[in-house]
């Protein structure tokens, strides 16, 4: 579970499509205090796991349903990702919560000024809007 708090961005620095899926390393630093391998990582709002890690990365594989339906498929050397380390039972819960699982992307329509904030439009495929509440909470790119 995460909160849809970005804790850092990250670069992609290698990104290896083939059939079985795709190899990512990103650059980070901030999320790295405490990481081990198996651990659980929000990218762009999809729980990854590490399989490999050094002082400044992470590596992950995405699997053929994560590139299907999250943005994974879109990404490329030097394009910036959304970080965060999984909730522990001891922290204060602030954004909301957030279980990783993505169901498929948006399209950015437009943005419209409102006073201290912003209404963003986007467009999603119709049999996913049966799935949305009014006043819900979505994450986009891991950001509730």
């Amino acid at each position: 579970m995460f909160t849809g708090l970005t804790e850092e961005q990250g670069i992609i620095r290698k990104i290896n499509k083939s059939s079985s899926g795709a190899d990512i390393t990103v650059e980070c630093k901030k999320i790295l205090s405490d990481i081990k391998s198996g651990a659980s990582i929000c990218v762009n709002g999809a729980c990854q796991s590490v399989t490999d890690f050094g002082k400044d990365y992470i590596c992950f594989q995405a699997s053929n349903e994560t590139l299907s339906v999250t943005n994974f498929s879109l990404l490329k050397h030097g394009d910036w990702v959304n970080l965060e380390r999984a909730l522990t039972l001891e922290k204060r819960i602030d954004g909301h919560l957030v279980t990783g699982h993505v169901d498929c992307t948006s399209k950015f329509l437009h943005a419209e000024n409102d006073g201290f904030s912003k209404k963003l439009f986007f467009e999603i495929d119709k049999n996913f809007s049966k799935y949305i509440i009014y006043k819900g909470s979505i994450a986009l790119n891991g950001v509730s």
